[in-house]
């Protein structure tokens, strides 16, 4: 079991059992400035708008960016 974020303020704790995410050896993104450029991480995409795309990590970590849009994107298309 893994926590996914923890939300004080409503007692709230969300966990996965998701094999993927509970044997994942990539960093785990809990806060911002865990990110660096250039760095390969797991998230998940909870959006992809034309203006870029949305990611969140662990601890309710969001990030947006166009470029990276545009690559997911692209590599969806060309998988399929």
């Amino acid at each position: 079991m893994k926590v996914l974020s923890v939300d004080v303020v409503n007692s709230k704790l969300l966990l996965t059992h998701k094999k993927s995410l509970v044997n994942s050896k990539m960093a785990s993104i809990t806060s911002y400035s865990d990110l660096r450029t250039g760095m390969i991480v797991e998230g998940c995409v909870v959006s992809i708008k034309p203006s870029g795309l949305v990611v969140t990590f662990y601890n309710n970590v969001k990030v947006s960016d166009s470029v990276a849009a545009r690559r997911a994107f692209n590599h969806v298309q060309n998988s399929i």
